[in-house]
Order: C-alpha cells, then structure tokens, then sequence
C-alpha cells in the first residue's frame, strides 16, 4: 500500500474511503482499457521526449498543489481543498503588488503548509509527498524574503526574483 493511501485509510471517514475507492477502481478501468485496446504495449506506454526547459519552482509548486486539490477534493475533503486552494492563490498572486492583506495571506499560507507538512510527516507519508510539500514551503519562504526586499529596497516582487531567491538560497539545501 502507497504511503499516501495509508495516510488516508488511517484519517478519513467511511463515505472520503469509499469515494477513493471508486476514484481507484476508475483508474483501474481506465488501463485496463488501454490494455484491451487495438494499441500494442509499446503504443500505449509511448515515451514522449522532453523537449522543453524545466519547469521552474514556482510551476512545480503550483502543479503540485493543483494535484493535492483534485486529490482532497475526491476524497471529499472540502476544507482541505479550500484551504490548499487558498495557498495555491498566494503563489498565483507574486507578482501582485504588497499590501498588509497580501502580507497576511502569504503568511497564513506558510503556516498552513508547515503545520500541514508536519501532520501528514508524522502520518508516514512518502518522500515524494514531503517533497512536494517542501516545495511548495521553501517557494512560500523565497515569496517572503522577496518581500520582505521589496519592502527595503523598493525592487517589486515578482516570479523571477522568487525564483532567483529559491535557487540561492533554497535549491542547494534539496536534493530533488
């Protein structure tokens, strides 16, 4: 059993386990039609070369907590759809202009990403769910130094400059 399914079989309800349940059983369908098909292994499983740049911090974090939405949202988790969505909102809203509101919320999500990285730590959840989250933590960390710059030195806060932040001082200290 995956980590993050054993995460969810130990802290969701008996209606959230059964709605995952059948979001399995889907995708089980799913290929095994792939499988039924006319196509043959290799058509199916076809690796498209990668041929554009990597993606960069911030779009990883971004599709990272995309993922973990529609993920609590099929578990029918709805507050921790919104409240995911509510940190994804702060990382679409860096190159906006600072204001106290804008302070607060960058701050409210750091703090929900923390306290929720250190829950779903202590559940065992695999390295790549903590990667994820570590991401997205040390993206929201760079938002902040960037702003906190902006503040000083009047230079605006953008998605370059988090990005060029995170690479200083975030990325070194990561190994994924």
């Amino acid at each position: 059993m995956q980590s993050w399914q054993k995460i969810c079989t130990e802290t969701l309800t008996p209606l959230q386990l059964q709605s995952f349940a059948e979001l399995e059983l889907k995708q089980k369908s799913k290929s095994e039609f792939d499988s039924t098909s006319n196509r043959s292994p290799a058509q199916s499983k076809a690796i498209v070369p990668h041929t554009q740049p990597p993606l960069s911090a911030v779009r990883r974090a971004v599709d990272y907590l995309q993922l973990c939405i529609r993920d609590q949202a099929a578990l029918g988790d709805r507050t921790g759809a919104l409240a995911l969505a509510g940190v994804l909102e702060v990382l679409h809203g860096i190159g906006r202009a600072s204001d106290l509101l804008i302070r607060r919320a960058e701050g409210d999500a750091y703090d929900y990403i923390a306290n929720y990285t250190e829950l779903v730590e202590e559940a065992g959840a695999g390295v790549h769910t903590l990667q994820g989250l570590w991401l997205v933590a040390d993206v929201l960390a760079a938002t902040d130094f960037a702003r906190k710059e902006e503040m000083h030195t009047g230079q605006l806060c953008s998605y370059a400059r988090v990005e060029e932040i995170y690479g200083m001082y975030y990325a070194p200290n990561r190994n994924f």
